[in-house]
């Protein structure tokens, strides 16, 4: 949820009523108003509106724990990021780049490619492209990729089985 702080609780010291905040771990973040706890609660920076902070909790905190504590990522993997352009596959591949991975994005679309070089990815790929799984095996040096993303699901799924390298 995003919005403004109407109250706040007794033990809640680093909100103020007023501040533009964004939180989770309530029920009825789609209502008009809602009860979130402050330990979930955080104030959003003035560049960011609403909608872009209420979704930034969902994407981040899918990416981080899909990529800390399900894939247990280490630092100089390789992580392979489908659909790295989107909400999540974005989260996922900076993430993944903070927690010192190399980073092979793909993306549908020439543009696409091009913002995940931007963002920071080590490599970009065209998924679309049917030599990805031939470029992804060079860049590893036929190592393969450790930790595979996959918000896309169906063929890409299918095809990335082919350059999991563990």
């Amino acid at each position: 949820m995003a919005g403004v702080v109407d109250a706040v609780g007794p033990d809640v010291a680093h909100l103020s009523i007023g501040n533009r905040v964004m939180g989770s771990g309530g029920l009825g973040g789609f209502a008009e108003y809602t009860i979130t706890p402050g330990a979930r609660t955080f104030r959003i920076p003035d560049s960011l509106d609403f909608a872009s902070a209420a979704a930034m909790q969902i994407v981040y905190l899918t990416s981080y724990l899909a990529l800390k504590i399900r894939a247990a990522i280490k630092p100089q993997e390789w992580l392979l990021v489908h659909a790295a352009a989107g909400g999540v596959g974005s989260a996922a591949m900076q993430l993944g780049k903070a927690f010192g991975a190399r980073i092979i994005a793909t993306a549908g679309t020439a543009d696409k490619v091009d913002f995940c070089l931007a963002q920071g990815a080590d490599y970009a790929l065209n998924y679309r492209e049917a030599n990805w799984i031939e470029q992804v095996k060079e860049i590893t040096e036929g190592h393969g990729a450790d930790v595979i993303y996959d918000p896309v699901g169906g063929d890409v799924f299918d095809l990335s089985t082919r350059v999991y390298c563990c």
